[in-house]
């Protein structure tokens, strides 16, 4: 079993590879939310990593790692990921690094190389909320 080594931070997506060898997890590590509680409804996005791990071995590997902007992404808001078929991508979504006037909810997908870690933000617009990855 996975358990992220950081206490703030949660696994909040998994994903069996096509092959059925790795899992791709989407982590996101929250920080001390305003009041000073960690744990909150709606603590602050510290960074969202995605990792694949080797079941067999327990062994994993960090493909990405993006800062949050240190604002709140609601914990029932909706994270996602998914392999695409061939096995050599994960489409994720992450809240942004910068936050646009007082919104808070911000978010784009992503794509990166299981292999080599290249990363490409797919989505661009500043006030975009994108989620609900599938690569079916």
């Amino acid at each position: 079993m996975y358990a992220p080594a950081d206490s703030h931070a949660r696994v909040e997506v998994a994903a069996w590879s096509p092959n059925g060898d790795e899992v791709a997890l989407l982590e996101v590590l929250y920080g001390v939310d305003p009041l000073g509680a960690a744990g909150s409804d709606n603590p602050p996005v510290v960074r969202t990593s995605v990792e694949v791990l080797d079941p067999g071995t327990g062994d994993v590997r960090i493909l990405a790692r993006l800062d949050g902007s240190g604002g709140s992404f609601y914990v029932d808001n909706p994270r996602s990921l998914c392999w695409l078929p061939d096995g050599e991508k994960v489409v994720f979504n992450a809240p942004t690094a910068t936050v646009v006037g007082d919104d808070t909810i911000l978010a784009h997908l992503w794509v990166v190389d299981v292999g080599g870690g290249d990363l490409v933000q797919l989505t661009t617009a500043a006030d975009a909320f994108d989620y609900g990855v599938s690569c079916a």
